[in-house]
């Protein structure tokens, strides 16, 4: 996308605004080739010829935004074109934590306006697609964007989760997926059932306590595989910001903020607390630098640069920080590097700046 590649990005309920690496260079590229499209836009009215102006836009480098989301984020200030997101409890919702339980979480209230659920937002966009490449008699395209007849949530859930003992579809209900109903979660309460299912008995779901407590895994012999990882050292392109800079800026989430404060942000006594992303640093290095506890710093060097708020810390070893991610004010991502490994897993824990007081 940085690169100009690509002509329609459509953002599912995220914003890399805040949470990706780069962030500053990003959004800038972003921001440049939405622009485009937004010019190009405010030239006329008329649907049609809209269109028209939008398609040579995007032939000359622009890009046309699509943002589904639960709130007008970021990244929303950079669309064209805005689904609202139904929320939990304005649908229904099948989900699973960590310990592979899953649950149905019911509807107990309407969304608002014409807020959706994702699932029916993604089908009312493949059947829009499905119609227009039919009405240009392009059945090969149309055939692409068939299926997604769903009327409900429980639709969505029917056609996916379900049906991988019959279709060579990825779901984390596996073979056994189509013993879990709507019915059947509901009659199991808050606890649900964890996966995979193995039976239906006397009215419960029969699920998978723990895995592999018979000690054989999923390999040829039945052994579990132990392999080594040796550290390799920081990548070059972080190394060689080390060179130049003084601090080890680590960040990462805190216990007050739920993953990247999505909600969080618009709770007022949690964005009360942190009106700022805080930066923790050693109170040794703080008092070099001129900072007290709640100044506004400056976290720099040559990616970008971001601000925070100052909190001296003890148990910060000199030379190091640690910075919240993700918080919408104060983005320690537009001073990350944009290096990745062979596994395209982004190098997103640390990075190599200058601090300095700033406010």
């Amino acid at each position: 996308l940085m690169d100009g590649q690509g002509k329609m990005l459509t953002v599912w309920g995220c914003n890399a605004f805040q949470t990706t690496c780069n962030a500053e260079r990003y959004r800038e590229a972003i921001y440049r080739r939405s622009r485009l499209v937004k010019e190009a836009m405010a030239g006329t009215r008329d649907p049609e010829a809209m269109a028209g102006r939008i398609h040579e836009a995007l032939k000359k480098g622009g890009l046309f935004v699509t943002v589904i989301d639960l709130y007008p984020t970021r990244f929303a200030q950079a669309a064209h074109l805005l689904f609202p997101a139904a929320h939990p409890g304005e649908m229904n919702l099948t989900s699973m934590n960590g310990e592979r339980r899953i649950r149905l979480s019911e509807r107990f209230m309407d969304p608002p306006g014409e807020a959706r659920p994702d699932c029916l937002i993604a089908a009312d966009i493949a059947n829009a697609l499905k119609a227009l490449y039919e009405a240009e008699g392009n059945r090969a395209m149309a055939e692409r964007f068939g299926g997604f007849d769903w009327k409900t949530e429980e639709d969505a859930f029917n056609d996916g989760f379900r049906r991988a003992h019959v279709a060579d579809i990825e779901s984390q209900g596996g073979k056994t997926g189509h013993l879990v109903t709507y019915a059947r979660l509901r009659a199991m309460g808050n606890n649900g059932v964890q996966l995979p299912a193995r039976a239906f008995e006397k009215g419960k779901l029969i699920g998978t306590e723990r895995l592999y407590a018979d000690g054989r895994f999923d390999t040829e012999d039945g052994r579990a595989r132990f392999l080594p990882s040796p550290w390799r050292g920081l990548p070059e392109t972080v190394a060689a910001q080390k060179a130049k800079y003084r601090f080890w800026i680590n960040n990462g989430r805190t216990n007050q903020v739920w993953q990247t404060g999505y909600h969080n942000r618009y709770v007022d006594f949690v964005d009360g607390r942190y009106p700022m992303a805080p930066i923790e640093l050693n109170p040794g290095d703080a008092e070099a630098l001129g900072i007290g506890a709640g100044d506004i710093v400056e976290v720099y060097n040559d990616y970008g640069s971001t601000f925070a708020m100052a909190y001296p810390e003890p148990d910060i070893k000199p030379g190091q920080a640690f910075m919240m991610y993700g918080w919408y004010n104060g983005t320690v991502g537009d001073v990350v590097t944009e290096w990745t490994d062979e596994n395209v897993v982004p190098y997103y824990k640390g990075t190599w700046a200058n601090i300095r007081r700033v406010g």
